[in-house]
């Protein structure tokens, strides 16, 4: 049997153990024995379990088989942890399963009763309270414990065991589907802000709609403004461009798909529970029998921790944003993005800019200038956010679950501090999954470079080889090579297709011209049988994006010289180069159709 094999089958028994622990209460000494019970009976729920526990073994294999086939090695990461967690849990109720004939039987003086949360209860109908030197002590039950002298009582009750075993598999469950909402709501966020990577590639991704980066934010305005613009597209395109020039990437380094992947590994560290989050449980359970859980002390802490570290992950990203943006904007008096700032940003050579951001350097985690803190911290903020709300939505899931809403729990609270507490919570779980969390692994990325690159856990992707080059974003030249091998036949050729564009033969062609001639020669393509592929028609809203996006000199106009220019540099492309020019970006898509109708008008020529 190898490791995997041995894995599941434990894995699967624990599931049987943790099952069995939370679902199965009878009463000590009272009832039918195994042996007086129907044997069908027994058998029925044996299968039953073994059912279940199969079908989540086999659940979990179906998860990892796809992450594989995926090589979400980040992902990957997770789901063992979660396995993991779920072990774990499964040896805890195992343990107490072991020793709940033991802990039964021990007995403790009536004195050290202290720390009851049902004391805070005065309606609570289960228990009688007296007052003796200034505090409440427990009055013996009017049947006393069999197994316990006077003065003494049981340790822990059958029925507490009980709710110690759905507790722990309450605070397991919950803290995985916090984890995993966490996980979707934070890649969606981020694969948001990596698709303006290639800002200028959509038409609807104009000029109008990007801001300059502000300078000297601070405390307030960056609190203010995380919550409805945590980064910008200007702000993710300097992160890549510090990251490139400080890690010294090849040009073209694909930064949003390194972040995305930088991100599934961070996931690793955030779903695993460590030891000091137990000591936050005992902390909980222990404010709750003094009656300080109504007071939302772990839940402020949470939120302080959480607004913190996103407010302070923007102000540096904004103080490294307006550095980069700064330095590339030096001689320009244009106060809002142009053409030429977008396109440095985005295309200048890197090789001239490796000393122009080494004076830039990012602050520190602690604005008093506490540099032996490291970015770690910032992680464990969000791990204790993360703990503190799941643990806390789970205690309350288990009391109404298992006891019901007249639970001591609830009746410490009025309904006010109880709804405070959960919208509270999950306020925490969306703000921590779509700001925090995210801005968290930008900053860690582009801030904390040289350790990351350093780390064990950091290194993105060396089994499946990905380099993160190639992809060439809003690049419009489909290519490098030298258009000057063309022939002149060729070049003659393109001039009369040309020629066929300018209808009024100004010697230059506007968005009406460029979408009536695509249109009909898209037709004439798409009859041609010999063609497997369909190109459609642009929209106005295209054919005005594609005119911007060729027209060099910035006149309105696609000139003659551009469009031969730009012809001719398609031409010397082999169709496989074409092909991954067209599969680039959504520009390059319609830029690689007009190429491709081009190259199909000159040859019916």
């Amino acid at each position: 049997m190898n490791a995997l094999a041995f894995r599941n089958v434990l894995f699967g028994f624990l599931v049987l153990t943790v099952l069995n622990a939370s679902f199965l209460y009878v009463s000590a000494g009272s009832g039918k024995s195994i042996e007086e019970e129907p044997s069908w009976v027994v058998v029925v729920m044996l299968l039953s379990f073994l059912f279940i526990s199969i079908l989540v073994e086999h659940g979990m294999e179906h998860i990892h088989h796809k992450l594989s086939e995926r090589h979400s090695e980040g992902l990957l990461s997770v789901h063992h942890k979660i396995k993991d967690e779920l072990m774990l849990m499964g040896f805890i109720s195992l343990i107490l399963v072991a020793l709940e004939d033991r802990l039964l039987s021990i007995c403790i003086p009536m004195n050290a009763v202290i720390g009851v949360p049902c004391w805070h209860d005065e309606s609570h109908p289960g228990l009688n309270f007296t007052r003796a030197h200034g505090r409440r002590f427990l009055l013996a039950a009017e049947k006393r414990d069999e197994l316990c002298d006077e003065g003494y009582t049981k340790l822990l009750d059958l029925r507490a065991i009980h709710h110690i075993h759905i507790l722990i598999f309450c605070i397991a469950v919950m803290h995985i589907l916090y984890s995993c909402v966490l996980i979707v709501l934070s890649q969606a966020k981020m694969a948001m802000w990596t698709g303006w990577e290639t800002w200028g590639d959509d038409p609807k991704e104009t000029l109008d709609l990007l801001q300059k980066p502000p300078q000297h934010v601070g405390w307030v305005r960056s609190f203010c403004e995380q919550f409805y613009n945590s980064l910008d597209p200007i702000g993710f395109l300097t992160m890549k461009r510090y990251f490139v020039i400080r890690a010294k990437k090849k040009a073209g380094f694909q930064f949003g798909a390194y972040v995305t992947e930088m991100l599934e590994h961070d996931f690793t560290d955030f779903v695993g529970i460590s030891w000091w989050m137990w000591f936050i449980l005992i902390l909980q359970v222990v404010s709750e029998g003094y009656d300080l859980g109504r007071l939302s002390v772990f839940a402020s802490m949470s939120v302080v921790f959480s607004v913190y570290t996103s407010t302070r992950c923007r102000m540096l990203l904004v103080h490294l944003s307006d550095g980069v943006y700064t330095e590339y904007t030096k001689g320009l008096k244009d106060e809002k993005v142009t053409h030429e700032i977008l396109n440095s940003l985005q295309h200048t050579d890197l090789h001239a800019d490796r000393e122009r951001l080494d004076d830039l350097e990012p602050g520190d985690v602690c604005p008093c200038g506490c540099s032996f803190l490291g970015y770690d911290v910032f992680k464990t903020m969000i791990r204790f956010v993360m703990f503190q709300n799941s643990s806390s939505l789970s205690q309350a899931a288990f009391y109404w679950w298992q006891i019901g809403t007249d639970a001591c729990y609830f009746n410490n609270r009025n309904s006010a501090i109880l709804i405070f507490q959960i919208v509270l919570n999950l306020s925490m779980l969306l703000h921590n999954s779509l700001v925090t969390v995210p801005l968290y692994c930008v900053v860690t990325v582009v801030a904390d470079h040289e350790k990351k690159s350093k780390s064990k856990g950091r290194k993105i992707s060396l089994k499946h080889n990905k380099s993160y080059v190639g992809r060439p974003s809003s690049k419009v030249n489909p290519s490098q090579g030298d258009s000057n091998n063309l022939t002149a036949k060729h070049v003659m050729r393109i001039s009369e297709v040309f020629q066929r564009f300018d209808s009024d033969g100004d010697q230059r062609i506007n968005a009406p011209e460029l979408k009536e001639l695509w249109g009909k020669l898209a037709k004439e393509y798409s009859a041609d049988k010999a063609n497997k592929t369909k190109i459609g028609e642009p929209t106005r809203e295209e054919a005005n994006f594609i005119l911007k996006a060729l027209d060099d000199d910035k006149t309105g106009f696609i000139e003659k010289g551009e469009f031969v220019e730009w012809i001719s540099s398609g031409m010397t492309m082999t169709e496989a180069e074409r092909k991954a020019y067209s599969e680039s970006g959504s520009l390059q898509k319609k830029l690689g159709d007009l190429l491709t109708l081009m190259i199909y008008a000159i040859s019916k020529q």
